[in-house]
């Protein structure tokens, strides 16, 4: 027979018991320790296949009855009961989303996929949909205030609050390691551009590397550059 587990507060009162399983809800910390110096005031619980939630002063933030342990981060926690997911806040208030395929909160926001259509869009922490599920393809937040999006095959980006910044337009966009330059390819060429997606220099390259000194190697079929973070050529090769 497998042990079970039983928390007291400091006076000795039982806050829960017959417990199959603890464990810290933080991503940071996830192994439970009684003696640990400075443990995080959420935890996740397991009794029988049911997961539920609670504070470590005794507080029940969710009776057990999810499928899956989840963690908190910014107050929220994605959980799931027969495959609907539920946005669960800290403060013990759950809301359903039945229509959506929830991840859990990155930059403020939830990323949902629509079930019936299969398009990503993102909702807020009011549960309020920010920004509506009609791209195929996202970045899942790249950075903190945009989004790498496709439909129909070509690449734009968008704002978190689904403003268009760069239209659809390209075959693909990629990150360099330039915090403000991207790569973007059409027909099997590529080029750089700034954070709007707006082409800098030439569409000319079948392939551009990272940045290093403020450079970048730039390749086609008969040269190697160099170029500059506007894309200007400022050495160049011939093979």
């Amino acid at each position: 027979e497998s042990s079970k587990f039983t928390l007291y507060d400091p006076t000795g009162k039982i806050i829960a018991g017959n417990l199959d399983e603890i464990h810290y809800a933080t991503a940071e910390t996830p192994s439970f320790s009684p003696h640990s110096p400075s443990p995080p005031s959420l935890l996740k619980i397991r009794k029988g296949q049911k997961w539920g939630y609670l504070t470590v002063k005794g507080r029940v933030i969710s009776e057990p009855q999810w499928d899956h342990p989840a963690n908190f981060s910014d107050g929220f926690a994605v959980v799931s009961k027969n495959n609907d997911d539920t946005i669960l806040a800290e403060s013990g208030e759950a809301r359903g989303f039945p229509e959506y395929q929830i991840s859990p909160i990155n930059n403020g926001l939830f990323r949902v996929i629509e079930k019936k259509s299969q398009k990503v869009g993102y909702l807020a922490k009011d549960g309020k949909l920010q920004v509506p599920c009609e791209w195929d393809f996202d970045s899942k937040n790249a950075w903190t205030d945009r989004v790498i999006v496709s439909r129909a095959g070509k690449f734009g980006i968008i704002d978190l609050t689904g403003q268009i910044i760069c239209p659809p337009v390209w075959d693909d966009i990629d990150d360099l390691n330039h915090k403000d330059r991207l790569l973007v390819s059409r027909d099997g060429l590529t080029g750089l551009a700034n954070l709007k997606g707006e082409l800098l220099g030439d569409l000319k390259w079948q392939k551009i590397h990272d940045f290093e000194d403020g450079l970048a190697p730039a390749l086609t079929d008969n040269s190697f550059s160099l170029i500059d973070q506007n894309g200007v050529i400022v050495i160049t090769h011939p093979w």
